[in-house]
């Protein structure tokens, strides 16, 4: 009989050497309470495994989160996001070697606006924040013409990120900057324009 969680956790140090038919033969074998403990505790430690790939760093010097790496798919599923945001809710607000959070990430590949939008509420205040370079994800939105809906939700949850500079010669551009003249390629996201401007406007009145 499993009498308290030091019984448990004793088990729970074996459980994973054991024969998978063998350890099914054995639960078989116990009476229904301690039966329903034993498979508790197997699909925690289920969870726990998925949980500690979900924090695995990845993409080599970069050092990125798998929501990261996630990000940075354009065909990335929403059950992904959200998977893995139930696993490591605080992978957020991780910063990789750049200083990008993984927002930035999805801005800069253009991973689809439901993506963009989970992890935006989940963490509403990676909308401003800068990576090392200055640049918010509003500013990557911009320059690499990520969806209109992902940039509407941007400026929906910050504003303010609308009329903030990056630290990119030759002088700090804002996104609205980036909208009107074009990136460093010549790009320009016409559409984000009278979005940008909008609300720059009710930030400054």
């Amino acid at each position: 009989e499993i009498k308290n969680n030091d019984d448990l956790t004793n088990i729970l140090k074996v459980v994973n050497h054991l024969d998978k038919k063998l350890l099914a033969a054995e639960i078989e074998q116990l009476n229904s309470k301690d039966k329903g403990q034993i498979e508790n505790a197997l699909k925690l430690l289920e969870i726990g495994d998925a949980r500690a790939r979900a924090m695995k760093r990845g993409n080599g010097a970069l050092n990125r989160t798998q929501l990261h790496i996630a990000m940075q798919d354009k065909n990335c599923p929403i059950k992904k996001v959200k998977a893995l945001l139930a696993l490591y809710p605080d992978a957020t607000n991780v910063a990789d070697n750049w200083g990008n959070l993984p927002l930035h990430c999805g801005m800069r590949w253009r991973a689809p606006p439901a993506c963009v939008k989970a992890v935006l509420e989940a963490f509403p205040a990676a909308a401003s924040r800068a990576c090392y370079s200055g640049s918010t994800p509003l500013h990557y939105g911009i320059r690499f013409n990520a969806p209109l809906e992902s940039i509407v939700a941007l400026v929906e949850c910050c504003p303010e990120a609308a009329l903030m500079k990056d630290r990119l010669p030759p002088s700090g551009q804002t996104p609205l900057d980036y909208a009107r003249k074009g990136n460093w390629r010549g790009r320009r996201h016409a559409e984000a324009v009278p979005i940008l401007e909008r609300a720059c406007k009710n930030v400054n009145n």
